[in-house]
């Protein structure tokens, strides 16, 4: 009888590894992946390489006077580059240094995005192993040292067409709100009530596409004020045949039978 893989022996297992430097447990709804990720949490945080930039706030919302889904779609497609950007002449295609520049969620969590901007933009650039369709891309993220910035990992999904069909991002926060308020407003998800935190989605003919959850850390110390909150966020294209990874639909399908939303 063939021996049954754990978790984290499975390759898309690997994808929801937290990289936090900062070394903070992740949990996540408290469902048996979650658990898992905090378990490797420690050895994650280990293999990341940080630079303390600073961040850009969120910026003001795109129009209201079109669908959801739709805002949501050319917001991805059709970013505004942050002012710090543009004011800096920094160009995202330039060959990446051991310095890492200033990253603005807004610059990277956007579906014009090619491998090859990947490679340019992030000094370290991981393979990850996905579903048999899609192939993974992760790098270190740091947005800053203060409070209401964001240390972790973020991880990008393209299909055999080079076209980025996922985008996933993990880690830790001091003040989770600035990140909440750049969800609702940026990218369109809707608070859902939930426990064990907050619990923002985006729905597509009433089907979750992409969500994100914040919650408060297991334990919260002097010594790391910015990772009082873990998040774990996956986006997809509204209406893309894709949908929500195996992983992300394992633990809203577990947490909504605990009934935490």
């Amino acid at each position: 009888m063939a021996r049954k893989m754990t978790f984290f022996q499975k390759p898309l297992g690997a994808t929801l590894l937290l990289g936090s430097a900062l070394g903070t447990p992740y949990i996540l709804f408290e469902t048996e992946p979650g658990e898992q990720i905090r378990r490797a949490v420690a050895f994650e945080a280990t293999s990341l390489e940080m630079t303390p930039p600073e961040i850009t706030q969120p910026g003001n919302a795109p129009p209201v006077n079109a669908p959801p889904e739709r805002l949501m779609l050319e917001s991805l497609q059709n970013p505004v580059l942050p002012p710090s950007v543009r004011r800096s002449g920094l160009d995202p295609l330039a060959p990446a240094s051991d310095f890492q520049p200033p990253i603005d969620l807004r610059e990277v969590l956007r579906f014009d995005i090619d491998p090859d901007f990947v490679y340019r933009r992030f000094a370290r650039v991981s393979t990850v192993l996905s579903d048999l369709s899609l192939d993974g891309l992760r790098v270190p993220l740091v947005s800053g040292t203060q409070a209401y910035d964001v240390a972790g990992s973020l991880t990008y999904y393209f299909d055999i067409n080079k076209t980025l069909r996922r985008i996933q991002m993990q880690g830790v926060t001091g003040d989770a709100r600035g990140l909440i308020e750049l969800m609702v407003q940026h990218y369109r998800l809707h608070a859902e009530p939930s426990l064990g935190g907050q619990l923002l989605t985006t729905r597509w003919n009433n089907r979750v596409t992409s969500f994100m959850h914040v919650a408060p850390a297991p334990v919260v110390t002097s010594a790391s004020p910015n990772a009082r909150f873990a998040f774990y966020l996956e986006i997809n294209p509204p209406a893309d045949r894709y949908g929500l990874s195996q992983e992300a639909m394992q633990m809203l399908v577990q947490a909504q039978a605990a009934k935490r939303w």
